[in-house]
Formats: C-alpha cells, structure tokens, sequence
C-alpha cells in the first residue's frame, strides 16, 4: 500500500484537481503494480526554497514496505515528474523525491463501518 506525500509551491488549477490526482494513482499503480485502490496520495501546498530561489519546486515522499529495483524507481519518478510539470509547471529538475522502506507494520483500513486487516 504505497503512500505518496507531494508538498509543493506550485499552483493546481482546483478544475484539474480530480485528474492531477487520477493520474498520480495511475502512474504509481501501473510501475509498482499494486491495485489503484491502493494507492493513497496527500497533496499540500507549501512555501518552498529550493537551491536559492522561490520558483516552482516540490518534494514527493514514497512510503512503501516493498523495496524498488533502480529500472522502477526512475521509471515511476519520470512519470511523476512529467505529470508535475504538466499540472503544476515544476520542471524535473527543482523536483527531489525519497522513496522511504518502511518495515512491515499492521495496518488497517474501514470497509462498511468495520475495521479490515489489510
């Protein structure tokens, strides 16, 4: 269940908001082969500076349990960032992403008011 986190000091057209977020799922679901259902992405918008300057930059955070093989990881990032640059006019280069193993934990998730191991 990979966790996406995009803080960001661009600006997102609230008319494009469904699809910027369509498309993220998409794009990570498709590279790491997981359910779209899966995916939880967070979008916040930030104050950033980024190599001393203001202009349009973000930071992605990916949290998975899963390790990524190098091929995956640039293919998935390649991705996101055209999908940023597209939505919110960050170039590729003032875009820094981590992507974060976590161990496995116990996790939990509502399906039709009743709590659901997942």
């Amino acid at each position: 269940m990979p966790i996406i986190n995009i803080k960001h000091n661009g600006v997102l057209n609230n008319a494009a908001d469904e699809i910027f977020f369509r498309q993220i799922v998409s794009a990570t679901a498709e590279h790491l082969h997981k359910p779209a259902e899966h995916v939880h992405v967070f979008e916040n918008k930030v104050n950033g500076y980024l190599n001393g300057s203001s202009q349009p930059s973000a930071f992605i955070e990916i949290r998975m349990i899963e390790a990524l093989e190098t091929f995956t990881a640039k293919a998935l990032s390649n991705s996101l960032g055209e999908i940023l640059y597209r939505y919110l006019g960050i170039e590729k280069l003032r875009i820094n992403i981590a992507y974060i193993q976590t161990e496995k934990i116990n996790a939990w998730r509502f399906l039709c008011e009743e709590a659901v191991s997942v």
